[in-house]
């Protein structure tokens, strides 16, 4: 087994390239990537939820290697056997026992499962190992707690109050997940569940919320609803003409409820809508979940597009050219996306700089930290597939 000096660096790229929901795209590459970080002493519960709730892709043989082009194709091999043995060892039954390093949102998970009706707990169940027991989903139901550390604690808030928001964030992001599945992958079955669980979370902030953050927070359902509509118009192929991302407003628009949580602690606190305290909190999160939409867009485009699914990423590939996408995408579109993302990296940061509440802004500059990390890996992963491609070309 590997032991060399670039184990961190390994270690470092596949953490930064797991997906939100703690794949790595496919079955085979998230057990070859998780064999890869158990080998370096790392274990992933991420990617272990995820692959426990996709038992059944196991046995597909997803591809392995890329061979030769031939008269402009391109060629995968792979095999049901060799995806089913390596899985097989991802999920070896001592390793499923083993204490992994982290348990995200133990506690909560139970909590919002006891807050849906009876007959949707079971399913509740299911998509909570999907969507909330991951990084990301921590990462969302943390936001109001982190963003209460971040103001230096000015009022003392009860911890009572601080796990409503944080069960609200939690439902929020299971919805916005489900709805999702029902855009992109025609999942209605799980229309009434995300119907419920987006009612649960409205009923939250309304108790929490003062008069002003329910009508902030109306005003954000709309764009998030709009936000929706948009995307199902105008992302789904085929398409007459490619959608116009508007300066990628609509990525922010449509993750807002990912603010929810912060903006109702704020004006709990009695800051007032048009302070500078919310104005700023506000752009922050309007330029960091625009960071973190393209960066998870860069992630994914080649897999969406295959699904027939439009991002930012691929409609700015498609309307330079239909052909050799990969190639374009290494050699131009990473480049001009890192300059997007780092644009509101800093806008975000500024925001912080500026709120005048935030005293500890450590809290909240974390979460842009991961998506500058993930900028330096993709820059070094742009060279590496450059340099490949010249290799290429010269044979």
């Amino acid at each position: 087994m590997y032991k060399g000096k670039y184990s961190k660096n390994i270690c470092a790229f596949l953490q930064a390239s797991q997906r939100a929901d703690g794949s790595w795209g496919n079955m085979l590459n998230s057990a070859l990537a998780l064999l890869t970080l158990r080998n370096f002493g790392i274990e992933n519960n991420d990617a272990l939820t995820w692959m426990r709730a996709h038992l059944e892709d196991a046995y597909k043989p997803w591809p392995f290697c890329k061979d030769p082009t031939i008269h402009g194709k391109a060629y995968t091999a792979g095999s049901a056997a060799l995806t089913a043995a390596v899985c097989a060892a991802a999920l070896e039954p001592l390793h499923i026992s083993k204490k992994v390093t982290r348990s995200y949102n133990s506690s909560l998970v139970p909590a919002i499962i006891s807050t849906v009706p009876p007959i949707f707990q079971k399913q509740a169940q299911e998509v909570s190992a999907r969507y909330l027991e991951t990084s990301a989903g921590y990462a969302c139901t943390q936001i109001a707690h982190d963003t209460y550390k971040a103001l230096g604690q000015p009022k003392a808030i009860s911890e009572a109050v601080l796990s409503e928001l944080a069960k609200a964030q939690g439902l929020g992001w299971l919805a916005y997940s489900l709805f999702d599945e029902v855009i992109d992958e025609k999942h209605v079955e799980m229309v009434p569940l995300a119907q419920c669980l987006y009612r649960y979370m409205l009923a939250i902030f309304q108790t929490y919320g003062s008069r002003g953050f329910n009508a902030e927070a109306s005003e954000i359902y709309t764009q998030m609803d709009s936000a929706q509509q948009w995307e199902l118009m105008h992302c789904t192929m085929p398409q007459k003409q490619l959608p116009d991302f508007q300066a990628y407003d609509v990525l922010a628009e449509k993750s807002a409820g990912y603010m929810l949580g912060p903006l109702a602690l704020l004006y709990h606190l009695g800051f007032e809508a048009q302070s500078k305290e919310i104005i700023q909190t506000k752009r922050f999160f309007h330029n960091f979940l625009i960071a973190k939409q393209l960066g998870d867009d860069m992630h994914d485009w080649s897999e969406d597009l295959k699904a027939k699914r439009l991002n930012s990423v691929s409609a700015w590939l498609l309307d330079r050219t239909q052909n050799h996408l990969e190639e374009l995408f290494w050699d131009q579109g990473v480049s001009v996306f890192l300059i997007i993302i780092r644009k509101h990296i800093h806008a975000a940061e500024s925001a912080l700089r500026l709120n005048s509440a935030i005293t500890k802004p450590s809290h909240l500059k974390k979460h842009v930290d991961y998506l500058k990390n993930m900028c330096e890996i993709t820059t070094r992963e742009r060279q590496k597939a450059k340099d490949f491609l010249s290799h290429y070309k010269r044979k």
